[in-house]
């Protein structure tokens, strides 16, 4: 009796903390920093050159593997979590809510004011 295994893509796992964001964020300056090392050593370049490796290379390996995960989401195991971070939605709608009663006083100010210039004679401007 033979059991034929079927691939299985993994699922993003839910990152709901910082930490996990700042690793994803990281990954790809420790690879790029790891092949600068190994420049450093094997080939002898200059300090200068190894931050070069790193920075340059760490960037192009963060917008590139940033950006294969949307097709390809086992892409996210070289950035540490599979999965972008998930923040609560609270915190979401507590700012939403916070920048609407911000906009509704701002508003009622800007209405003030237009009734005040209105009074002493004064167009507003348009």
């Amino acid at each position: 009796m033979t059991v034929a295994a079927t691939p299985v893509p993994p699922v993003p796992q839910p990152s709901s903390n910082a930490f996990k964001a700042i690793v994803r964020s990281l990954m790809p300056f420790v690879y790029s920093g790891a092949a600068a090392i190994i420049a450093r050593f094997g080939y002898h370049v200059a300090n200068t050159t190894v931050i070069q490796i790193v920075t340059i290379a760490g960037g192009v390996l963060t917008i590139v593997l940033h950006a294969l995960e949307t097709q390809f989401p086992w892409i996210g195991v070289f950035l540490g979590y599979i999965g972008a971070p998930v923040y609560a939605p609270s915190a979401k709608v507590t700012l939403a809510a916070s920048q609407k009663q911000q906009i509704a006083t701002l508003e009622q100010q800007l209405a003030t004011l237009a009734t005040l210039l209105q009074t002493h004679g004064i167009t507003p401007p348009a």
